[in-house]
């Protein structure tokens, strides 16, 4: 009788140990690899919200040289998006409303105004809706278009918006900032590793 409760408790431990060794082995899948930028042909901008430091900021860079500039903007401003001259436009909401434009190629401020009507509502970040299961992350466009590539069910992207007519750009759970193509089985390019996961990303090609 002490033999077989001995095996018992053997066996339940070794159970144990398997459990606990195959939710150790799923949560640390590696995240999905990304192509380098300097690789690419990707032109155009792509912003975000760099995870450093206390003041709030957005960091702009420019695809085709993988140069960046950063710049300071008020505490609850949001990007919206890029307005008819390419330039990254900021908005701080509330009662007295200021929509900035920043050179995406300096940081600097080129003009301030008071409208921000056109950046409400949805459609100002280029609607991506992110869905993730069985292996795969899909991310579809406003415009139907979609871009897929393979990752663990561990993974997670966080924000994503369109860029140009066929690109998305987009921030995973990392901090990862990457830009793919529509298509399937997409091998997204690396554009930055320390953005704010939950803020707003936005690109222009």
């Amino acid at each position: 009788m002490r033999e077989k409760r001995l095996i018992a408790v053997v066996g339940a431990g070794v159970v144990a140990v398997v459990a606990i060794l195959v939710v150790v082995i799923v949560g640390v899948q590696p995240a999905p690899e990304f192509a380098d930028l300097a690789g690419s042909d990707l032109t155009g901008y792509v912003a975000f919200a760099p995870d450093e430091g206390e003041a709030q900021s957005v960091r702009i860079v420019d695809l085709s040289t993988a140069r960046s500039v950063e710049a300071n903007i008020p505490q609850g401003a949001e990007t919206a998006g890029w307005d008819e001259d390419g330039n990254l436009v900021v908005v701080q909401w509330g009662p007295n409303v200021t929509v900035r434009h920043l050179d995406p190629t300096t940081g600097e401020q080129v003009s301030t105004t008071k409208d921000a009507e056109e950046y409400l509502g949805p459609g100002g970040q280029g609607d991506v809706w992110i869905d993730h299961s069985d292996g795969l992350v899909v991310l579809e466009r406003g415009d139907g278009a979609t871009a897929s590539f393979e990752a663990p069910e561990s993974y997670d992207v966080t924000s994503a918006s369109a860029m140009g007519e066929d690109h998305v750009v987009f921030v995973d759970e990392m901090g990862r900032v990457a830009v793919c193509e529509v298509g399937e089985d997409v091998i997204p390019v690396q554009v930055a590793e320390d953005a704010m996961p939950w803020w707003w990303v936005t690109a222009r090609s």
